[in-house]
């Protein structure tokens, strides 16, 4: 249904950040807080493209990591879904309108702040604002 911004399926297996992987659902603890993952992390090279899923368009850059300056999220609206990317800095703006395939980010080296971990952008899907899995809905090239 939607190409993978990665335009590669490959996911994040255990590493010494995330015992547990970078699957959907995967287990993880913050201190003392036990959550499920709420996204899955896409396996790619530092400074790689990542690339629109569908045609839609950027709604939203932020920040990763609150206040941090040096991690990004972008948020592609899709009509009934919305795609949200993390680790990714933005070469397009807000409101801009986006074909599949047409480059929006690059990726972020992410061992900047974490020194052992794969890797990766996490990838999130809402369909009507509910998160979904979102491996049954993406493709690659």
């Amino acid at each position: 249904m939607f190409l993978s911004p990665t335009r590669s399926l490959s996911v994040r297996g255990p590493d010494p950040v995330a015992r547990s992987g970078g699957a959907y659902g995967a287990s993880r603890i913050q201190g003392r807080t036990a959550y499920k993952h709420r996204g899955v992390d896409l396996v790619c090279d530092p400074w790689s493209d990542i690339v629109a899923p569908e045609q839609g368009f950027l709604w939203r850059i932020g920040l990763a990591y609150g206040r941090e300056y040096r991690f990004h999220s972008l948020v592609v609206d899709l009509g009934i879904y919305e795609m949200k990317i993390l680790y990714s800095w933005p070469i397009r703006n807000t409101g801009d309108q986006l074909q599949r395939g047409d480059a929006l980010a690059i990726v972020e080296d992410l061992r900047i702040r974490y020194k052992e971990v794969t890797p990766h952008i996490h990838v999130e899907i809402r369909k009507d604002g509910k998160l979904v899995d979102p491996m049954p809905l993406l493709e690659s090239e």
